[in-house]
């Protein structure tokens, strides 16, 4: 069903009804027309699938999909020359939130991050519908470091996990981050001054000690009366390293060190570096 029409499924080996002609599926512009052009006919779509039931392309009328051919070649260049329009739009926004978030960043960065998170049929983070464009930028500056700036690639190729890889180069991808965010880079040194807090020390009296002493009795109280409750309270959970979302892993632990200090980040793995 589309809408209010009927749009029977067939498969491919089935006979083709007289007239009509298969439109395979890829040129949006192509099938998208003939399905509406079909509907307002008010004659029979038939969606194409395949033994998975996965839509392999439409059978419509054959007269309707010559008229929309013809119409295709007339348009293409007009439609061409509004996409590369908005591509523009679209990078010039990308890049100057960079410089909005990443202000510290090398210039020689930003073009391979513009490159490669906004490209076409990529599922990279950059063209994602889902996702605000902050969090975009966020999220393709922190995979450029991953994979440009650390050894994540490196240990990926030598057999190391990819949250191990992750753990391994987790410090090097914060330090960059913040410094092209203009953030310096904070480290609690245990045992040091700022991490001591100075305790103000207790003079024991017998009002002190019987207030220690009833406390203890009630906790323990209350341990008995629970019993084994007391043994079976569950830690917190934990954060998972990954999550499959839309098709791409999300590091669930992976900080934006600008201005939001959380944020899940968005990767997928492979011979070519997602985001």
């Amino acid at each position: 069903m589309a809408g209010d029409h009927d749009e029977p499924e067939v498969l491919a080996h089935e006979p083709m009804p007289k007239g009509y002609r298969f439109v395979p599926k890829g040129n949006v512009y192509i099938t998208k027309n003939c399905r509406k052009k079909t509907h307002e006919a008010e004659r029979t779509l038939y969606v194409v699938v395949n033994k998975k039931g996965k839509p392999t392309g439409l059978r419509c009328p054959a007269y309707i999909h010559n008229a929309v051919m013809s119409e295709n070649k007339a348009t293409a260049a007009q439609r061409a020359a509004a996409v590369q329009k908005r591509d523009a739009v679209i990078e010039d926004n990308f890049e100057e939130t960079i410089m909005k978030l990443f202000p510290k960043i090398p210039k020689t960065e930003v073009p391979q991050i513009l490159k490669h998170s906004l490209k076409k049929h990529s599922r990279r983070v950059g063209r994602t519908g889902t996702v605000a464009l902050q969090d975009r930028v966020k999220l393709a500056v922190r995979a450029h470091i991953r994979h440009v700036h650390t050894e994540y690639d490196e240990l990926l190729k030598h057999g190391a996990s990819r949250p191990i890889a992750r753990e391994k180069i987790w410090d090097r991808l914060n330090e960059v981050a913040r410094q092209w965010g203009g953030r310096s880079l904070k480290r609690a040194v245990a045992g040091s001054a700022k991490t001591k807090l100075a305790k103000k020390p207790v003079k024991k009296t017998m009002a002190n000690v019987g207030a220690k002493k009833a406390a203890v009795g009630t906790t323990r109280m209350t341990t008995r009366r629970k019993g084994s409750e007391a043994l079976e309270l569950s830690p917190p959970p934990s954060v998972p390293t990954a999550l499959s979302v839309e098709g791409l892993d999300v590091d669930m632990r992976d900080n934006i060190f600008t201005t939001d200090e959380e944020i899940s980040d968005f990767e997928s793995d492979g011979s070519e570096w997602s985001l």
